[in-house]
């Protein structure tokens, strides 16, 4: 286990001493300034030497018994990426914990497209994401996207079109803690530095169309959901002209104007009307998703 103190301000040097004395196996390294969450995130992953990594923010919780299924997941054969379902609490994680309808808990993918439909932007989701670490080459630069505050898209993605079988976790392994970030644009960083991290997977041979799902999750179920918040509620995020943000990147799609340029045109009352609608819309899908899936689960325990 590593510990990577980003010259933190609190106590996290001593109960990490003691944790040490009393004989837990821990790295511990301190950086002399701080060099920012992105520039950490990667340092961790440098510094890991393990075959499977798995980078977990110091506000974000693993479930009882979620490591021993994580390591029984990855015994079971060799796995690219392995996504763990979380959800958001605020206070106790244990009260907050929502139930789970999926009869099923492991789902496997061969398919690197109909992966990323399933787990869309929430790969991006830090504490969520099992990464295969033997993968990524010695030579491969891993700060390429640290000032992005997506650094680790930059090797998630690389193993996402480089193996050909990831899996999720259906039931919750992991618990994150909300409303805990801001002081950066949403758009800037879920659209355009996104994008410019697309771009440049793209640029390296990567067929665009494999992102598309992608696409479609940022435009019909992201944005909405968040720009909608910030219209209506205080946040901590950087002020933003959303449309002028989002539209050079979205502009020519269909869906970008069905979907999200009511939310942020719209009088705040209209726009939750339409929120709602999309919600239903986008509700249905995910029930039909999840049916197909739970058919293909059946099919293969049979086969």
């Amino acid at each position: 286990m590593i510990v990577s103190d980003n010259c933190s301000s609190d106590e996290t040097s001593s109960v990490v001493s003691s944790f040490i004395e009393d004989g837990l196996p821990i790295r511990y390294f301190r950086n002399e300034v701080n060099v920012g969450s992105g520039a950490n995130v990667v340092r961790c992953f440098e510094l890991a030497v393990g075959r499977y990594v798995l980078i977990v923010g110091d506000d974000d919780l693993l479930l009882d018994g979620a490591l021993s299924r994580i390591i029984s997941v990855l015994k079971e054969s060799d796995i690219g990426l392995l996504y763990l379902n979380a959800y958001p609490f605020l206070h106790d994680y244990r009260d907050e914990r929502p139930a789970s309808f999926r009869s099923y808990d492991l789902v496997r993918y061969q398919d690197p497209s109909a992966f990323l439909g399933r787990v869309s932007i929430n790969l991006s989701f830090l504490s969520s994401v099992v990464v295969n670490k033997s993968l990524v080459p010695i030579e491969f630069d891993c700060s390429r996207f640290s000032s992005s505050y997506l650094p680790q898209l930059n090797w998630i993605f690389y193993i996402l079109f480089r193996c050909s079988s990831h899996a999720v976790l259906n039931q919750f392994v992991i618990a994150g803690r909300a409303n805990n970030s801001g002081g950066y644009g949403v758009c800037q960083v879920f659209g355009t530095n996104l994008r410019g991290i697309i771009d440049s997977f793209v640029q390296d041979g990567i067929p665009e169309e494999i992102f598309e799902p992608l696409h479609a999750s940022m435009i019909k179920s992201f944005f909405p959901k968040h720009l909608l918040d910030l219209r209506t509620s205080r946040h901590d995020f950087a002020d933003e002209r959303f449309h002028r943000e989002l539209c050079p990147l979205y502009g020519d799609r269909l869906d970008y104007w069905v979907f999200l340029y009511p939310i942020l045109r719209l009088p705040s009352g209209l726009a939750k009307i339409w929120f709602f609608g999309l919600r239903c819309f986008n509700g249905i899908n995910n029930v039909i998703r999840l049916m197909r899936e739970r058919f293909t689960g059946i099919l293969r325990r049979r086969g």
